[in-house]
C-alpha cells in the first residue's frame, strides 16, 4: 500500500528547529540513492536539447567576460588595482560570482520547476534541494578550471593557502542556498517581489568586487562595497587562492556566521511553508 502525505494548515505547529535539522540529516541518509540518480539525470538533461551541449560551460564565462576585457583594454573604464592581470582577475571573479548565483537560481526554482513532481511523489522536498546543490557544484568545476588555466597563463603564483579556497567558499555557498530556499517559497506566494530581486542581481554584481576592485577610483562605489557583505565573501576566498593573504578576516568571519545563521532560519522557513506552497500550487 502506498504511503500518502497529507498537508494541513496546522503542520507548522509540529515543526521545531532542532527537529528540522535532525530530520534533514535523516532524509539525506535515507534518500541518498534517489539524490544520486536525480543528479545523474539532471546533469545529462540540462544541455540535452542544446546544440553546443556542455560546451556552454566554457562558452558562457568567455562571452560574459569578453566585453569587460575589451572595455578595460581600450581605457574606457578603470576597475582599480586588481594586483593581477585584469583578464585573470575578471575570469576568476566571474566564476566565484557564478558559483554564488547558481545556488540561488537553481534552488529558487525548486517549486516552480518541480512542484508537480513533489505533489505526485512522497519524498522530502530537501531531496530536490540537495540535487540542485550538487549539480551547481559540478557545474562550477569547468569555469573554475578555465580560470585556473588563465591564471597559470599569466604566471600567477599559488601557495599552500590556495588549498583553503574551497573552505573559504562555503559561506558564499550557504548564502546562495539560503536565498534560494527563501525565494523558492516567495516565487509561489509573492512573484512580484522575486522578479524585482532577480532583476537587481546584475546591479548587485557591480557593487561587489567582481568586475571592479575594492580600490576602484570612485569614493561612492568604494563606500558601498565596504558595507556590502558580499564584498568579503567574494574577496576573501579570491585572495586566499591568489596568495594575497587574509584580507578583512574578522569581517569575513562575521559575514560567514551571519550566512550560516541565515541558512538555518531559511531552511526552517522552507520547511514550515510547505502546506501554504502546495495550496498555492494546486489552485
Amino acid at each position: 500500500m502506498l504511503k500518502q502525505k497529507v498537508y494541513t494548515p496546522e503542520d507548522y505547529k509540529h515543526y521545531r528547529m532542532f527537529q528540522n535539522l535532525k530530520e534533514l540529516v535523516r532524509n539525506i541518509s535515507e534518500y541518498k540513492t534517489l539524490i544520486k540518480w536525480l543528479v545523474v539525470v539532471g546533469l545529462t538533461q540540462q544541455y540535452k536539447k542544446s546544440f553546443f551541449g556542455v560546451s556552454w560551460l566554457f562558452l558562457s564565462p568567455i562571452i560574459s567576460i569578453f566585453l569587460w576585457v575589451l572595455l578595460q583594454s581600450t581605457g574606457m573604464f578603470h576597475p582599480g588595482d586588481t594586483k593581477i592581470p585584469y583578464v585573470a582577475y575578471v575570469f576568476l571573479s566571474q566564476s566565484i560570482w557564478s558559483f554564488f548565483i547558481s545556488f540561488y537560481k537553481s534552488i529558487s526554482e525548486t517549486y516552480t520547476g518541480r512542484g508537480a513532481e513533489l505533489l505526485q511523489n512522497n519524498f522530502p522536498h530537501i531531496v530536490i534541494v540537495f540535487e540542485k546543490i550538487i549539480i551547481a557544484m559540478v557545474n562550477f568545476g569547468i569555469p573554475f578550471l578555465l580560470s585556473i588555466i588563465v591564471l597559470l597563463y599569466y604566471k600567477v603564483s599559488f601557495s599552500w593557502t590556495s588549498l583553503l579556497f574551497p573552505i573559504a567558499l562555503i559561506p558564499l555557498m550557504c548564502l546562495g542556498v539560503a536565498l534560494g530556499l527563501l525565494f523558492s517559497v516567495l516565487k509561489i506566494v509573492a512573484i512580484d517581489f522575486t522578479t524585482l530581486f532577480d532583476n537587481s542581481l546584475e546591479l548587485i554584481k557591480f557593487i561587489t568586487p567582481v568586475v571592479f576592485a575594492t580600490t576602484v577610483n570612485n569614493i561612492t562605489l568604494q563606500t558601498i562595497m565596504h558595507y556590502n557583505p558580499l564584498t568579503y565573501l567574494v574577496n576573501f576566498p579570491r585572495s586566499v587562492l591568489l596568495n594575497q593573504g587574509f584580507p578583512d578576516v574578522n569581517l569575513f568571519l562575521v559575514c560567514s556566521l551571519a550566512a550560516v545563521i541565515f541558512l538555518i532560519f531559511t531552511y526552517r522557513f522552507f520547511t514550515i511553508s510547505s502546506p501554504i506552497v502546495f495550496e498555492k500550487i494546486t489552485l
